[in-house]
């Protein structure tokens, strides 16, 4: 059974969508946005442990797919590395459907996450998305130093080749904002940039504007 994008699309019109790359700020806007807007905060990369228990390998491959071990993790070349996360994100993204169809029945909704801006698109009023894009220097200043970081980074420094693994983190970062700031505009998703100069109250000005809640207090 296949639900058309279109349907998909009206049960979430009251969804709101803000993509973007490590270190965009999407967490800090959108928990920033749910407290003055009385929205839901929904973070898609939260919910990925969720979702990997309801997976199967036969529909989900790259959520079951099995490690053989921290080295081999973190090991693997980057574009390899790259691609498993893609489609993993990509196959969560139907579970995702379901957590916010049945959220934004009765109440608006912040969604942030790394989902890919095309399958995005597919079920998102334009109006109500944007893609949060990092500068280089920013993901280099932030991204080991991220609280979420942490416990990955202290482990990672226990491997063979840690500064090696760390840079390759960086670089994939880097590389997966890039492109994902160039499909958004491809697409006709507003980037909205963050340096190091941006502040707080700036972006979340400028996304309030971009979603037409700047009147609503």
């Amino acid at each position: 059974m296949q639900i058309p994008d279109t349907l998909l699309a009206q049960r979430l019109s009251s969804v709101y969508w803000i993509m973007g790359g490590p270190c965009g700020g999407k967490t800090t806007q959108a928990e920033a946005l749910c407290q003055k807007h009385s929205m839901l905060h929904y973070n898609a990369d939260q919910q990925m442990p969720k979702h990997k228990e309801l997976a199967n390998p036969v529909d989900h491959p790259a959520l079951c797919r099995p490690f053989e071990g921290w080295e081999r993790y973190f090991g693997q070349p980057i574009e390899e590395y790259r691609a498993w996360l893609k489609a993993a994100n990509d196959e969560a993204f139907g579970m995702v459907m379901l957590d916010l169809v049945g959220l934004a029945f009765q109440q608006k909704v912040i969604y942030e996450g790394h989902t890919s801006v095309e399958l995005v698109c597919r079920v998102a009023d334009k109006r109500n998305a944007i893609y949060l894009s990092p500068t280089e220097d920013v993901v280099r200043r932030d991204y080991l130093g991220r609280r979420d970081h942490r416990d990955m980074v202290e482990l990672i420094r226990t491997l063979p080749k840690a500064e090696e693994i760390c840079e390759k983190l960086l670089l994939m970062a880097i590389m997966g904002n890039r492109e994902g700031e160039a499909r958004a505009r491809e697409l006709g998703i507003p980037v909205i940039r963050r340096t190091a100069g941006s502040g707080t109250t700036e972006l979340s000005a400028q996304i309030e504007s971009q979603f037409g809640l700047a009147v609503e207090h």
